[in-house]
């Protein structure tokens, strides 16, 4: 059977990322808690401190993480996949524009500095704790909104990296096959 190519849906994670993210990710939640320890900035443990140093060496699992966590408006993305952290920000309310505009790009830098500890634990870390008596109110309500953002961001995104690197290759028609023969046991 031949398929219409505008029929196809194309991924924005190609299938080499993917496979990438299986033989990184897959089965390895320890690898995953790292990551989340790493990002929110908590003391690591010498066996993650060795799992992200061991996992996140090569170029291509940064650029990977990159493009999973701070996704760029690119050229070559496919119709329909175009996205940045800008899109999923709320304009709706006037009021708050301005807050949530500070706190989005609170955000961002946040995911920018976070992302940068893969390549070297030794960078400064993002710093979850807030601590009101040391706040200005003129910065607290987008400084707050950015620290939740941020840790659902993370959160989210670590979940589709489980999500992605869990998927089998397999197509519908071998499932079937498969499943046939399982039954014929």
């Amino acid at each position: 059977m031949e398929k219409n190519s505008l029929s196809v849906q194309q991924s924005r994670i190609s299938n080499e990322e993917k496979e990438l993210l299986k033989n990184t990710f897959k089965d390895r939640e320890d690898i995953l808690l790292a990551v989340r320890n790493l990002f929110f900035g908590f003391e690591l443990t010498p066996v993650e401190t060795v799992l992200i140093g061991g996992t996140f060496k090569t170029p291509e699992i940064r650029h990977l993480m990159r493009k999973i966590f701070l996704p760029e408006l690119q050229r070559d993305i496919p119709i329909g996949q175009s996205i940045d952290l800008w899109m999923t920000f709320k304009t709706d309310n006037p009021e708050t524009f301005w807050v949530n505009t500070q706190a989005r790009a609170k955000m961002m830098a946040m995911v920018e500095q976070a992302l940068a500890c893969l390549e070297n634990q030794s960078r400064k870390r993002v710093n979850l704790e807030i601590l009101p008596d040391k706040l200005k109110e003129s910065e607290a309500e987008h400084l707050f909104i950015a620290r939740n953002t941020f840790i659902s961001h993370v959160e989210l995104q670590l979940g589709a990296i489980r999500i992605l690197s869990s998927e089998s290759d397999e197509t519908p028609e071998e499932a079937k096959v498969r499943k046939l023969k399982d039954s014929m046991k």
